[in-house]
């Protein structure tokens, strides 16, 4: 639900903010090509900050950042046309995305076996990738009936719900849990005889290893293990010989 939000807000951001730039805030090209050249330093100093971010703050308050600069991303221009705190807004949101995905996709990475991996990100990118356009979709409707400015404060509002499920799901403990490896939900081989015992034990939501050790457990996902394999043989057919003379003086002796 987290992650479906996010991405929404982001595609209904992109999709109105050139018609609300040109129209509302009056910019040209220029401007509006520096405005989105600052949402992707963002990006860049987010990701190249996220490590030592991680150190001084702690991995889930960084990951909490990216609610608070989604956030102002979508509700400053609901406030104001200025350009300073336009762009302040998509710095913001650009920095805390990068933020949010190399956190999120590392956690990721330790919970899931790498037998499932594709299948996570297949998933993960549904909801993701997926939740865009629909997003683009409902910042149009909402854009046209109310207006762009309200259109911008009610996704600021969505983006407010979803810390509810943040605080519950994405906990202390959980995020511990998830890089010790005494408590791994899931061993990297495999899962099909997971350890059980610690599980229980682990502090970490029980959502968490629903969706991914309790398929393990009931057979429900067979995850395919890759290894040296012998390709199949393939059946040689004889060559047939040629019917016919390959060439025009074949079977005439040299006397001739």
């Amino acid at each position: 639900m987290i992650l479906t939000v996010l991405c929404a807000c982001w595609g209904a951001w992109l999709a109105l903010m050139p018609l609300f730039a040109t129209e509302v805030m009056e910019l040209g090209p220029r401007e509006y090509g520096l405005l989105l050249s600052i949402l992707g330093i963002g990006g860049l100093v987010g990701a190249l900050t996220v490590g030592r971010a991680n150190r001084l703050l702690g991995r889930r308050r960084v990951m909490f950042a990216d609610l608070l600069g989604t956030r102002a991303m979508m509700a400053v221009p609901a406030l104001t046309t200025d350009l300073r705190a336009v762009a302040a807004a998509a710095f913001a949101g650009g920095m805390s995305g990068a933020l949010w995905t190399v956190n999120a996709r590392t956690v990721g990475q330790h919970l899931v076996p790498n037998a499932m991996l594709g299948r996570y990100n297949a998933v993960s990118r549904f909801f993701s990738w997926g939740a865009m356009p629909i997003g683009t979709g409902v910042m149009g409707l909402l854009a046209e009936q109310l207006g762009m400015r309200p259109a911008f404060a009610l996704f600021a509002a969505f983006v407010a719900v979803a810390v509810v499920p943040f605080r519950r799901v994405v906990t202390g403990p959980a995020l511990a849990a998830a890089f010790d490896e005494e408590h791994t939900a899931l061993p990297r081989k495999g899962c099909s005889r997971l350890p059980f015992g610690p599980v229980a034990q682990s502090p970490a939501p029980v959502s968490v290893r629903a969706a991914v050790a309790g398929a393990c457990r009931h057979d429900w996902v067979r995850p395919v293990r890759l290894g040296p394999q012998r390709l199949p043989e393939v059946p040689v057919v004889p060559r047939r010989p040629r019917q016919g003379r390959l060439f025009a003086n074949e079977g005439r002796s040299d006397s001739t």
